[in-house]
């Protein structure tokens, strides 16, 4: 395989994690979401999608140190990035402090 067939694998792969943690979110298991997202940000650290999905997935499944954990690497990851977050972003991480 060349160089960007392994890229574009990868980039499907975090794709498919994310989308399975998503139908995860909805059919009410969000531990299990959660560590698929966590899956596919140890692939792609600053994926949004990722953040986002691992941000609801946490409040969803009301557990304050994960959810503390998280916020605190989504606004890591913003901070590495040097942007603020996008407006669903910006609810999940002001949902994360009022939890």
């Amino acid at each position: 395989m060349c160089e960007a067939e392994i890229t574009e694998v990868r980039a499907r792969y975090v794709h498919n994690l994310l989308a399975l943690g998503e139908l995860r979110l909805v059919t009410a298991d969000p531990v299990q979401a959660w560590r698929l997202a966590d899956r596919a940000l140890r692939l792609e650290p600053f994926e949004p999608r990722g953040h986002r999905l691992a941000l609801a997935a946490a409040l969803r499944a009301r557990n304050p140190q994960r959810t503390a954990e998280t916020r605190a690497r989504v606004l890591d990851s913003l901070r590495q990035l040097g942007v603020r977050p996008d407006p669903a972003t910006e609810i999940l991480l002001r949902q994360s402090v009022s939890s």
